[in-house]
């Protein structure tokens, strides 16, 4: 997906279930789909909630599209789920340098921390982040 800037990552558990709902759709969805997917909500709620995620570039419109005799718009996030993940601890890591904590201390912390070994793969992404860090 394309590069989002978000500052904003607290959610809300109504955000984060709305987002829940359009990672796992293969398709942008309506307001009045999202409310059929998920037990408690409403309509009102639906749409209080895609204006603040759209506010906050969390979710785009995908197309207008008829609901009926309706036009309306269908949603899309702008990041995957795990996009949004990795970006979420990328925003705590940067709030621990008041700590004096350093990404690479963090980092090292938590492979120490992990218990488990890291693949080829992943070596070599790292391997290869480092090498690119020293150019």
């Amino acid at each position: 997906m394309s590069k989002v800037v978000i500052t904003d990552f607290n959610l809300t558990g109504r955000e984060k279930d709305i987002l829940n709902i359009l990672w796992n759709s293969e398709k942008g969805l309506i307001a009045s789909e999202i409310v059929k997917e998920q037990e408690g909500l409403t309509i009102n709620t639906v749409q209080a909630i895609l204006k603040k995620l759209l506010r906050r570039n969390l979710i785009k419109v995908d197309q207008i599209v008829y609901s009926g005799t309706v036009l309306s718009r269908s949603y899309v996030p702008t990041l995957t789920e795990a996009e949004f993940e990795t970006k979420l601890i990328e925003n705590r890591i940067m709030g621990l340098k008041r700590f004096q904590i350093s990404p690479v201390k963090f980092v090292l912390g938590f492979l120490g921390n992990a218990g488990e070994e890291l693949s080829d793969e992943e070596t070599k992404e790292l391997l290869a982040k480092i090498n690119k860090q020293k150019k």
